[in-house]
C-alpha cells in the first residue's frame, strides 16, 4: 500500500489540471475587464499600503505627488497588459493558453512590465544607471506587488 503524507502530490492530477484550457482571457471583453480591474486594484493597493516605503523614493527627485507616481506605475502595468493581451497574443497567433502556459505567460508579462517600471523610475529618479542589477532589483519589487494582484 502506498504511503501518503499531507504534502504528497499526485502528479497525474496536477499535470491534468495544468493542461486544461485557461478560458478566462480569451475574449476581448474579458481582457478589457481584466486590464481595467488590475489597473484600479494596483493603484488602490499601492496608494493604501505604500509598499517598500515608495513614498520616500522620490521625495527629492520628483515634482509629482504620491498619487501621480502610483498612477504612472499603474499605467505602465496597463500598457504592458494591453501590449501582451492584445498585441503579443495576436502577433503570436495564440488563441488560448493552458493553465500551465498561463503561468509562464504571467512571468513573461512581469519581465516586460519590469522594463516599463524601470523606464518610469528612470524618468522620476533623475536617470539612475540602467544595469542588470537595477533590472533585477526592479523585477523583485514588481513581482512582489504583482503577485497579490493576480
Amino acid at each position: 500500500m502506498a504511503r501518503t503524507t499531507p504534502l504528497s502530490v499526485n502528479y497525474t492530477v496536477l499535470k491534468s489540471a495544468l493542461d486544461q484550457r485557461f478560458l478566462i482571457l480569451n475574449s476581448s471583453v474579458n481582457k478589457i475587464i481584466f486590464i481595467s480591474l488590475v489597473t484600479l486594484i494596483s493603484l488602490l493597493f499601492m496608494y493604501t499600503f505604500v509598499p517598500f516605503n515608495i513614498n520616500r523614493w522620490y521625495e527629492d527627485a520628483s515634482k509629482f505627488d504620491l498619487f501621480k507616481i502610483f498612477s504612472i506605475f499603474s499605467l505602465a502595468g496597463t500598457f504592458t497588459l494591453l501590449l501582451t493581451q492584445f498585441g503579443l497574443r495576436k502577433w503570436l497567433r495564440i488563441e488560448y493558453l493552458t493553465y500551465g502556459q498561463y503561468f509562464f505567460w504571467f512571468l513573461g508579462e512581469i519581465l516586460i512590465l519590469t522594463f516599463g517600471i524601470m523606464g518610469c523610475d528612470w524618468l522620476l529618479n533623475n536617470h539612475p544607471d540602467l544595469s542588470v542589477s537595477n533590472y533585477l532589483d526592479t523585477f523583485n519589487y514588481t513581482i512582489l506587488i504583482a503577485i497579490p494582484l493576480m
